[in-house]
Order: structure tokens, then sequence, then C-alpha cells
């Protein structure tokens, strides 16, 4: 009896379960199905705008002195006054430092000495000379040695007066290495003193820029600024290199800054743009909507069109084209989502 109970229970079970499953196929089947179609893509256009197109080139480097002078004495010893520091304007021969100057004083007075009595000496043998006393020989060999006492004297005295070491140009202390108690040597500096009312830039510019920059180096628009852009100052070429480094491939352009010099200051790192020719009311379009093979798309009537125009001029910015594109529409944001041929939406633009 119980076994008959448990037969029923599980065929009553299989039913409900092969009913549900027929349910659920049928509802499956006889649903309404959805269909689900990406829209085209959205793009935005605009036609080529005409301007003034500049070709031009961006560089950095490093401001300098145009003119910088070592402070090296010319005889060495030991320090006594240093009355300068870095920052102070000195004007051409003013005196720097003082070195030690006992031991060229002495070998001064030693020359000296020499001197008057080769002097007292040959003033007695022209005397003897003339009364026939003495040869010409003979005086003609005191004459020597006393024009060499002489000279000697001269350097002796040359030497003395270099132990007040002075500029050579005007300008403005950059760099002290000594001090009062230190030794000047004439192998090195004891200060270095630059003109900075007069600052230039020199640049490394590749190669390929070369023949462009030459032919129009009257014609430069050179601006140089801090990186921030907060302080700029145009600029004019000094000089440009007469060959190409086989090595590195750039050839030196040295440029002067016009005005604003004392807002820049020696070693500070600038940026320099050179316009180096103008193209006027020709028709540009961003350098960003070309791919990688340099081409660009167009609409036409709801369509993508694919292009790789000729380029005129270009920067880093915008390129030109020819007035044969003046009535196109081209695409100039979402482009990267198009092919040539897809369907298109304008959601921008010059509709």
């Amino acid at each position: 009896m119980n076994r008959a109970r448990s037969v029923i229970r599980y065929v009553i079970l299989i039913v409900i379960l092969l009913l549900a499953t027929l349910g659920i196929r049928y509802y499956f089947s006889h649903r309404e199905r959805v269909t689900y179609s990406s829209p085209d893509p959205a793009v935005v256009i605009g036609k080529a705008e005409r301007m003034t197109l500049n070709e031009e080139a961006g560089f950095f480097g490093y401001i300098s002195p145009e003119r910088t002078a070592p402070i090296v004495p010319f005889v060495s010893g030991t320090i006594l006054s240093f009355d300068h520091e870095v920052g102070d304007q000195l004007e051409e021969d003013d005196i720097v430092c003082s070195i030690d100057s006992r031991p060229y004083e002495l070998q001064m007075l030693q020359a000296k000495a020499q001197y008057e009595a080769l002097e007292s000496s040959l003033t007695r043998v022209e005397r003897l000379y003339e009364s026939g006393a003495v040869s010409r020989q003979e005086l003609d060999t005191l004459t020597a040695q006393k024009d060499a006492a002489g000279a000697q004297l001269e350097l002796a005295e040359l030497q003395l007066s270099y132990a007040n070491v002075t500029t050579p140009i005007s300008g403005t202390l950059i760099v002290k290495n000594g001090g009062v108690g230190s030794i000047g040597s004439t192998a090195s500096p004891v200060a270095v003193v630059a003109d900075l009312s007069s600052l230039i830039v020199d640049l490394n510019i590749p190669e390929r820029y070369y023949f462009s920059l030459k032919e129009h180096i009257d014609d430069l628009e050179i601006t140089v600024s801090i990186p921030d852009g907060s302080v700029k100052s145009g600029a004019s070429v000094v000089s440009m290199g007469a060959l190409v480094d086989p090595t590195s491939k750039n050839f030196t352009l040295r440029i002067r800054l016009d005005e604003n010099s004392s807002l820049f200051i020696p070693g500070m790192y600038v940026s320099v743009n050179i316009v180096y020719e103008k193209h006027e009311n020709v028709l540009s379009l961003p350098v960003g909507i070309r791919n990688y093979e340099g081409g660009v798309y167009y609409y036409d009537e709801g369509v993508a069109r694919y292009l790789v125009p000729e380029v005129l001029y270009e920067n880093d910015d915008y390129f030109a084209l020819s007035d044969e594109y003046a009535d196109y529409d081209f695409i100039i944001s979402g482009e990267s989502r198009v092919f040539d041929g897809a369907s298109v939406r304008v959601v921008g633009g010059d509709k």
C-alpha cells in the first residue's frame, strides 16, 4: 500500500515538471522578439578655415651671458683683500682682490738697485771711454747690461702692479672662487664676471631645419620664454653654424634677447619658438583629425568619405589644403569611429 502511494507521488512530480518545462518553452517560443541595432556614429563636421598659418618650430636651451670673463691673477700669492661679493656690479679695471705684494716689492727693489748700480757704472765708463782709458767693447758690454737691468726692472714693476687683480670687462660678479687668506693662482680664476645686459641662447637644431632657417635668416620671428610662458622676450640671430655635426645631425644657432633681459638670468631653462615662414589666408584644418596615413574623413549626404589630401604647409597645430576643398564638410570630431562609406549622423558643427 505504501509502495503504491510512493509511485503515485513520483508520477505526479514528473508530470508537474514536464508541464512546467513545456510551459516555459511555449512562452519563449511565442513571445515577441526584440531586436537591437546600434545607432549611426555621431560626428561633428566643419569646413576648413582660412587663417595665417605659420611654419614654425620649437626648441629648448639655456640662457647665457654673451660676454663672460674669468678673472685670473697674473701672479700667485695669498689674497689679502676681496671686497666684492656675487651680484656686485663692476666696471672695467676695477680691483677685485689684492694679493700679498711683499715678495714682488722686494723683487722690484732688487731690480731697481741693480739697474741704478749699472747706470752709475755706465756714467763713469763713458767718461773713461772719452779719455781713451777703456775700449769701445767694454762700453758696449756695460750698456747692454744696463739695458737688460732696465727691462728686468720694468718686469718687476709690472708684476708688482699685478698684485691688484682687476676685472677685464664691465659686468656683474657671478662666481667667487676665493676669499681673504686663500691662495690666488695663475692656474685658476678667483672670480668670473659677466655682462648681463646682453644675454644669448645657443640652440642645437636638427639638420632638417637648416635650409628653411637659412633661407629666411633675416626675417625669422623668434620668441624666448620660460616654460610657463609668464616671461617672454623677442630675439634676433647672432650667428648660424656653417656645418652640421655628423654625430648629432644638429647645427648651432645663437640668438640674442632683444628685450626684458633683466627678467632672465644665466642658466635659466627656456623655450624658443621660431617662425620661419608665414602663409596668409590659406585653408587650414587641425592636425588632430588626420590619421597615421595622413587621411581625413568628410561628410557626404549621411555618409563618411575618406581622402588623403595634399598638404601644402603645416605646423604642430594645423595643416593647409588647396582651395578645391573649400566647400567640403570635414569630420572634425568622431572620425576615429567611422570608416569609408559608413553611415553617420551629425550632432554638431555646420550641418
